[in-house]
């Protein structure tokens, strides 16, 4: 081993060292219980109520909040590296006659105002389903910026039956359960299903807590196989998989669970 290796072994033993690990875990829960604008995680958990009973109380829990509700309106209209394959399959799937999509998780369109721009079939029609502080908000928005005639918003998981596309990007972590929950729930299924934006790895599943910055959320993290498996067993075929390699989700001290990237599936109905 040479002299700098040998520095560089010493250094991150003397970083890891209980007494200092210590020390970093104590300085690190007080900025998490306290940042604003930013993306944090802390803690493994088995379950999402563990997970929400290890959220501080120094904010609200989750996203059914207005100031939670008026995020992101910087990224209307933006497309980002990992729309890319979604923009690809809605191409190949759209159809000349009239389309429709629900959007899971949707927030107040962000994604309508992105993909729209691009798409060559404009006759789809676009349904996002979230939390009633976030429909508000979503409602508001595309009134003000006279979208209502293509973009609506429901409060109710059953006008997922009506779509012929089933759309989830970014959303499905914060659920309790998974999309087969979601879809056990429905009395028919859409044709195909698009999943963005997924922290899916080849380990166990797993709970943590994320600081968004205005409001503290449990947050899934799938196993690869199980969360695909669950999809086939509905009657489902995997058309396509691909990595979001500008998504990671690093938990602070867990390495072993942390991700360098997300994913992203396409499913067809049998």
């Amino acid at each position: 081993m040479g002299v700098i290796n040998k520095l560089n072994f010493i250094k991150e033993a003397l970083i890891n060292a209980p007494p200092l690990i210590n020390i970093r875990k104590h300085e690190f829960n007080k900025y998490f219980e306290t940042a604003e604008n930013v993306n944090l995680f802390r803690g493994v958990y088995d379950s999402y109520q563990e997970a929400l009973s290890h959220s501080p109380s120094t904010k609200v829990i989750g996203y059914d909040n207005k100031v939670a509700a008026d995020m992101y309106k910087d990224r209307i209209g933006r497309i980002n590296t990992y729309d890319y394959p979604v923009l690809f399959w809605l191409e190949k799937i759209l159809h000349n006659d009239n389309n429709s999509l629900f959007d899971f998780g949707g927030h107040i369109g962000l994604s309508y105002y992105s993909f729209v721009q691009y798409l060559s079939i404009k006759s789809i029609t676009w349904k996002v389903y979230d939390l009633d502080e976030v429909v508000n908000a979503g409602i508001e928005f595309a009134k003000n910026h006279d979208e209502s005639h293509r973009l609506s918003f429901t409060k109710h998981l059953s006008d997922a039956e009506s779509h012929d596309i089933f759309f989830a990007s970014g959303s499905l972590q914060y659920l309790e359960g998974n999309l087969s929950d979601v879809l056990s729930e429905l009395s028919s299924f859409p044709k195909h299903i698009i999943v963005n934006m997924l922290p899916a790895y080849d380990g166990a599943s797993f709970y943590t807590v994320q600081n968004i910055g205005t409001a503290y959320c449990p947050y899934q993290v799938f196993n690869n196989d199980i969360f695909i498996n669950s999809i086939l067993d509905k009657g489902y075929k995997l058309l396509d998989e691909w990595r979001n390699d500008d998504k990671s989700c690093y938990i602070a001290f867990e390495e072993e669970h942390s991700l360098d990237h997300y994913k992203g599936y396409i499913f067809e109905q049998i």
